[in-house]
């Protein structure tokens, strides 16, 4: 038989145009830079388009342990963001560490990629049998983007490990992205980023790999992270180990989550925290302990603290908690 030709779909696009507005009940001194009592609005527009495609993919019959087809897709993709300017931009206050919600107006970004996928199909299972249905064994992909005003790239959390410490840059870094199904119940995710600025001190600004077990009845996430900029406590490099795990029984009617991340420089528990649930026809009840450990510095306000809430739901009424939010506030 003839070799299967590769086939080529059109092209998608897609535009939004948002206007935003921001309300903050303190600002900036203009001055000393300290947060003063006086509110202030941060307002902007913010206009976007996506083009994906042209998208390639090709079709085998391998027939064999792993797959009777297997479908190969090579998707480009393009996007334009435009912000306006922020007349008061020197007005906004930041958060404790830079900024999560730091906006840079004015500024242009122009992002490119593209991603190879293969997904895999075994015919002649029972109607019902996941393991007949298709599924993505492989996800690759790649990813940059061009800021007008280098000060967005340092902004940009959608890229994890160049966010915030990174010294400004036209460029972000380039984001490897990979995600492996080789099993219905596994996942392994991996993503890379790496500064191809000249002279860059750090090349490789991190990585981090995780794995995912999924049962009937619980599923567990466990990965190791590594940041080039030392990620929440600055400086040298740092490395983080961490785990969740769910838990469901009962039909869902009882379970809980188990959470931690370790600080391996430091040899710190950073974060732990533990969930418990019953939920019946007409109400629910959960617990949830959690304690926090992070280092003492001008990022974290409260850079140690326990927490114990518990809350109740009532069907067709709403959810009640404790309204401290948190008990042990600053204890060590």
């Amino acid at each position: 038989a003839a070799a299967p030709k590769p086939a080529v779909s059109t092209i998608t696009a897609n535009a939004t145009v948002a206007y935003r507005t921001t309300y903050f009940s303190e600002s900036l001194d203009p001055t000393t830079k300290r947060q003063i009592e006086t509110p202030v609005s941060r307002n902007y527009a913010d206009l976007r388009a996506e083009v994906i495609g042209p998208v390639f993919s090709k079709v085998f019959s391998p027939n064999n342990a792993l797959a009777d087809r297997l479908k190969h897709v090579i998707e480009p993709s393009w996007s334009v963001q435009r912000r306006t300017k922020i007349d008061n931009q020197n007005l906004i206050p930041t958060t404790a560490g830079g900024g999560y919600d730091t906006i840079i107006g004015g500024s242009t970004q122009m992002s490119y990629g593209f991603a190879n996928r293969i997904m895999v199909r075994k015919t002649g299972g029972a109607e019902n049998d996941p393991s007949s249905a298709p599924r993505e064994l492989l996800n690759v992909s790649l990813k940059q983007s061009y800021y007008t005003d280098e000060r967005a790239s340092q902004y940009d959390t959608s890229y994890s490990f160049g966010y915030l410490n990174r010294p400004a840059s036209p460029y972000s870094p380039i984001a490897l992205v990979a995600r492996a199904a080789p099993t219905l119940p596994t996942a392994v995710d991996f993503r890379l980023e790496y500064d191809p600025v000249t002279g860059a001190k750090q090349k490789l600004l991190g990585f981090g790999l995780n794995g995912t077990m999924r049962w009937t009845a619980l599923d567990a996430t466990a990965g190791w992270s590594r940041r080039a900029y030392g990620g929440i406590t600055g400086g040298a490099a740092s490395n983080y180990l961490q785990s969740q795990t769910n838990m469901r029984f009962s039909g869902g009617k009882v379970g809980g989550t188990v959470l931690f991340n370790w600080d391996i420089g430091r040899s710190t528990l950073l974060n732990q925290r533990y969930v418990g649930y019953y939920n019946a026809q007409c109400c629910g009840v959960s617990f949830e302990y959690q304690s926090f450990n992070y280092p003492n510095t001008s990022n974290f306000p409260i850079p140690k603290d326990r927490r114990f809430n518990m809350s109740f739901t009532l069907a067709g009424v709403g959810s009640f908690s404790n309204f401290l939010g948190a008990f042990g506030v600053g204890t060590q």
